[in-house]
């Protein structure tokens, strides 16, 4: 099933899809940041070096799915479909 966030960015199974068309694969649609801004999927895999390695429209809707997902777990969500638009 295809997710849609409302920021634009698309999840379909592990496709990580931007509105810019630029496609990575996240391992069960995981994503991370680490403290030096580097983009992981899954549990472990490197997908981008910072914030150079992505458009400015790129960086904001990656950044507002996690502000997204931060905040519905934080208000008790227990699904994705609680989030998802």
């Amino acid at each position: 099933m295809s997710k849609f966030d409302a920021v634009g960015l698309r999840i379909d199974g592990d496709m990580v899809t931007f509105s810019t068309g630029r496609e990575f694969v996240a391992n069960f649609g995981i994503i991370g940041i680490s403290p030096n801004l580097e983009v992981y999927e899954g549990y472990d895999g490197h997908v981008f070096d910072g914030p150079a390695d992505l458009s400015e429209e790129e960086r904001r809707e990656l950044a507002d799915h996690m502000i997204e997902r931060w905040i519905a777990f934080g208000k008790g969500a227990t699904s994705a479909n609680q989030v998802m638009k």
